[in-house]
């Protein structure tokens, strides 16, 4: 059993990687529940159904793949915002046919603006580099001085470390 579910590990992550990066800003969670109404208006339209059917597939690869790795749901997060957009949009659209129009842009401008406010007080928690930038950069100094500048160097994590470098880098 525990085999057969090891590719929960994607889905697993989900809550962790929220409160780290969004869990300060409970408005988010609205945003969230206009996802599923966007799916099915995209569904619903033939021009925007590929939207619904590639998140629904990247989900199902990256959880078998069983992967969690934090790079790999930026490409969903970014189809799930269209698709939270496209809700929105369609909710929009009806309190609008039932009179409520200057009540719900005002509300719509309130939340975008609490959610801005909140996001950008959460980015401050990343204005300075995590400590491991520092060891990157010198693994990076110290292949650049003990390598040809034609040489091929094979690493964990290549980004800082490869532009320290200046070599041909793989990632590992």
């Amino acid at each position: 059993k525990a085999e057969a579910f090891a590719g929960l590990v994607f889905l697993d992550a989900v809550p962790d990687l929220w409160r780290a990066h969004y869990g300060n800003n409970p408005l988010l969670l609205a945003g969230v529940a206009l996802v599923p109404l966007g799916m099915w208006r995209a569904w619903l339209n033939p021009r925007l159904r590929p939207l619904s059917v590639w998140a629904l597939l990247y989900l199902t690869g990256y959880t078998i793949l069983n992967t969690s790795f934090f790079w790999y749901y930026t490409p969903l997060l970014v189809v799930l915002l269209v698709l939270g957009v496209i809700g929105a949009a369609w909710l929009l659209s009806h309190i609008k046919a039932r009179g409520l129009r200057r009540f719900a842009v005002t509300a719509a401008m309130l939340a975008l603006a609490i959610v801005s406010g909140l996001g950008l007080a959460r980015a401050t928690d990343y204005s300075e580099a995590p400590p491991r930038m520092t060891t990157y950069r010198l693994v990076g100094e110290w292949i650049a001085a003990h390598t040809e500048p034609d040489a091929t160097v094979v690493v964990a994590d290549l980004g800082v470390t490869g532009f320290y470098a200046q070599r041909r880098i793989l990632d590992s």
